[in-house]
């Protein structure tokens, strides 16, 4: 067991020492921004984007295949 977890240790020293600096550097900023920014903004599209995407689908292309139809004839 004792040397297992020196292994362990070993491999957390080699692997994630090095690791943590990039982590430090890129990987918890780029969370941040992404936790401040990113999800506002999908919610907020998922909340008021989408709903209009799919009434302007409806409706737009519903008007536009009216107006192939009627109006050049």
């Amino acid at each position: 067991m004792h040397e297992h977890n020196q292994c362990i240790a070993y491999a957390s020293y080699v692997y994630a020492s090095p690791m943590h600096p990039l982590c430090k550097t890129y990987a918890w900023p780029v969370h941040d921004v992404c936790k401040t920014y990113a999800s506002p903004m999908h919610h907020l599209c998922k909340t008021y984007a989408r709903p209009i995407h799919d009434l302007y689908i409806t409706y737009a292309w519903l008007l536009h295949r009216l107006w192939i139809t009627y109006a050049r004839t």
